[in-house]
């Protein structure tokens, strides 16, 4: 049975439509604009998309990590920690370079565990109704 819990494919639901958002928010807008005093909405709107992207993705459980490596989990959980204590800190180059570089990254990543959470779940339905129906694994 796959180990992955209802909680994880809920939490990368949510960090799949923050990523989203942070995409659909930044589409026509350049640094400059997010850098100046007209994107202080567009910047904390993303700061904020990014601080819940690092809440849902420390409360993965260990099992999850440990089956999805690849992506530096504690390092997002770090910068959300960053945003949420010294938020003043942090650069708003920094803020779009992680948004423009790093979310379409961690969008695509959750994308593909989906699909192969929900693949190895639908494998797992169809093996569950063959031995149902007496049908061996061969």
């Amino acid at each position: 049975m796959t180990n992955i819990n209802n909680p994880d494919i809920e939490r990368l639901e949510k960090i799949r439509m923050h990523c989203f958002n942070i995409q659909k928010t930044l589409q026509n807008i350049n640094l400059e604009v997010f850098t100046s005093e007209n994107g202080v909405d567009i910047r904390d709107s993303s700061s904020f998309r990014l601080f819940q992207i690092g809440e849902h993705s420390n409360k993965l459980s260990k099992d999850f990590k440990e089956r999805y490596p690849d992506f530096k989990w504690a390092a997002i959980y770090r910068f959300r920690n960053i945003l949420g204590h010294d938020y003043e800190s942090v650069s708003h180059k920094a803020i779009w370079k992680t948004c423009k570089n790093d979310i379409p990254k961690l969008l695509n990543y959750v994308d593909k565990i989906i699909n192969d959470i929900e693949k190895t779940q639908q494998s797992e339905k169809e093996q569950e109704v063959r031995s149902e129906e007496g049908e061996g694994d061969f």
